[in-house]
């Protein structure tokens, strides 16, 4: 799988892609002497140098009490002013949108990770709003946190990846008959991830205790699933509709918000690791990579604008997160660098799109070149 080959920069959808050739892990063995405890070391010596702490900074807590803000006085407006006119809602409902996506990729993400201050408490408090907009903070941690992290692009254990068939995202996915149009209909059901993971995963993995909670905890988890639907009902059809008086212009408003919403973050996640110069391992028991070598072979950064960095809350550099989870996003600017000067030093491929479009490009084209019937052995 070719897409250029490093230092030189190459034309790839729309601009240069740094990149290099993928050699599987049956071939020459990509960066041998790659070691994560040295990586490690030259950043936590880069964060010293500069006084930085590993976890939470005044610029996310700024940006966290900013976008709770924002997010209630647009809400507010909506309930105030939207009944008056279909040309005030829906501008507003784009609005809440934006400021959903930023309190989700911004804030909740990163507490999630433990990443949003060093304080676990105050963690907590932060990623209380997936609960607040009607997810569980439980599964999203066994889901992401635990799942997709630890186990990036291995198909049957990232469940970003596994769509039940739904889509051929990996190469090693057994093919149907209609993932010949898979790059036609992949945004379309995107746009529901967000409403089935609302009204069904949270509570299929309950039911089927997925991931094997204690007594405790599944408890926990069946309470907070209480708490989460009932404040999604409350917030996005109850009291809007009250408003509103109309179960038509509730709808209106319900699922544009999150059809919006889904097609926005799945979006995000999935140009990150699907696409056509990122790596796939369907056998775990045979990868001997060290763990920040296959994060790098497994994931892309795009570049992009201030506005949309901050919206994504740095997601934007998925490589910098995925090797260093637990570090606030405001900081991957800085180590960047340092990152992509040690790939470049072991051979290894430091993968970044250009801008969000040649991401986006790579993603459906991916899906395309996936969508062909597989050449018999």
């Amino acid at each position: 799988m070719v897409c250029g080959s490093w230092p030189v920069d190459t034309h790839f959808s729309g601009g240069p892609m740094i990149g290099t050739t993928l050699p599987s892990t049956s071939e020459q063995q990509v960066g041998a002497d790659f070691s994560f405890k040295e990586l490690r070391d030259r950043i936590h010596a880069c964060l010293e140098e500069n006084n930085l702490q590993l976890k939470g900074s005044w610029g996310m807590w700024r940006k966290a009490i900013f976008i709770a803000i924002s997010w209630i006085l647009v809400y507010t407006a909506i309930m105030i002013y939207g009944p008056e006119s279909f040309w005030v809602a829906v501008p507003l409902t784009l609005v809440l949108v934006v400021f959903t996506l930023a309190m989700g990729l911004g804030v909740m993400h990163d507490a999630s990770h433990r990443a949003f201050s060093g304080s676990k408490v105050l963690n907590n408090i932060a990623n209380l709003t997936l609960t607040f907009i009607g997810g569980s903070t439980i599964v999203w941690y066994h889901d992401h946190v635990v799942s997709h992290h630890g186990h990036t692009n291995i198909p049957g254990q990232d469940p970003d990846i596994h769509t039940n068939g739904i889509f051929r995202f990996s190469p090693s996915d057994e093919y149907r008959w209609y993932h010949r149009f898979q790059h036609l209909y992949a945004a379309p059901l995107y746009c529901t991830k967000a409403l089935i993971w609302v009204w069904y995963e949270d509570m299929n993995i309950f039911a089927n205790n997925k991931y094997k909670l204690r007594r405790r905890r599944r408890f926990m988890l069946f309470v907070e699933i209480l708490a989460s639907r009932a404040s999604h009902i409350m917030l996005f059809i109850l009291l809007p509709y009250l408003v509103f008086q109309s179960w038509a212009w509730t709808a209106a408003f319900y699922l544009g918000h999150w059809l919006l919403f889904s097609l926005s973050m799945v979006l995000i996640f999935e140009v990150a690791h699907v696409a056509d110069c990122q790596e796939f391992y369907p056998e775990q028991d045979k990868l001997e990579l060290d763990w920040a070598l296959h994060q790098l072979l497994t994931t892309a950064n795009f570049k992009t604008n201030a506005f949309m960095v901050w919206l994504v809350g740095g997601l934007n550099q998925q490589i910098e997160h995925h090797i260093f989870p637990t570090m606030t996003s405001f900081h991957y600017p800085l180590i960047r660098p340092i990152v992509m000067d040690y790939a470049k030093e072991h051979g290894v491929p430091y993968l970044e799109y250009p801008m969000f479009r040649a991401s986006l490009a790579a993603h459906f084209r991916h899906l395309k070149n996936l969508s062909k019937r597989p050449a018999a052995a």
